[in-house]
């Protein structure tokens, strides 16, 4: 237990293989969250080439057939299943970096219904990495409409409220609020990206219900256009 957190853990080897390397990292490395998508049949992620490791967790049936392969040039990966929790280290020998942008990571063999538990990531000087953790079709494209969450809070509310939308992609996004006669008094449109937003809405409206609709589409694909609507209560 390299950082004496009582757990031993992808810090502890990032650590480990630094001390081994006469290579003691200080400071700190500005590393952005990652993404990393789980399909039936393989995981791969999208990070920023700061990442020297990950640790996720899995659930699911038939855990114990599970089988894992790493795609990535020179790292290993390794796993162990206690209970209903499938636990997966990735790592390398000499804590090479991941390469920057979206690749391919894991091969998955048996197991089913696999689903997410828990996922972080260690960048090179041992920091914790947040790691977002998505889903894809069996043909490696994220499930727009599916993985598209809205969600308003406080609601009801005086008219100050924060609507929280999660996408799956870098998406284009237009909000419009309504009375119930259909009059639009409000809008709002700004790009998010992969992960949850949270917009700010101040206003001075009638006590009353209205109906926030939103509009989602990934980022050049007008197509797949989506539309989710939630009753806004002012009082």
């Amino acid at each position: 237990d390299m950082n004496d957190d009582g757990e031993i853990d992808i810090f502890d080897i990032v650590r480990i293989v630094n001390a081994m390397n006469d290579d003691d990292k200080r400071g700190t490395m500005n590393s952005e969250s990652a993404n990393m998508f789980l399909a039936p049949d393989q995981i791969s992620i999208d990070s920023d080439g700061t990442l020297t490791a990950l640790q996720f967790e899995l659930t699911g049936n038939y855990l114990e057939d599970v089988n894992l392969e790493t795609n990535l040039p020179g790292m290993q990966v390794a796993w162990k299943v206690d209970g209903d929790v499938l636990t997966a280290i990735v790592f390398s020998a000499d804590n090479q970096l991941i390469e920057a942008g979206k690749t391919s990571m894991i091969d998955i063999q048996g197991g089913d219904e696999l689903r997410w538990v828990d996922a972080f990531a260690s960048n090179l000087h041992a920091e914790r990495v947040k790691v977002n953790t998505l889903y894809t079709t069996p043909t490696g494209i994220p499930d727009f409409a599916t993985l598209l969450s809205l969600d308003v809070f406080p609601n009801p509310s005086g008219g100050q409220f924060t609507s929280r939308v999660e996408v799956p992609v870098n998406s284009d996004i237009t909000f419009r609020l309504y009375d119930l006669s259909g009059r639009q008094v409000a809008i709002q449109q700004l790009e998010v990206s992969t992960g949850i937003e949270d917009v700010s809405w101040s206003l001075d409206l009638n006590p009353g219900m209205y109906v926030l609709r939103m509009v989602a589409m990934p980022q050049g694909q007008t197509e797949q256009a989506v539309t989710r609507e939630i009753r806004v209560i002012i009082n």
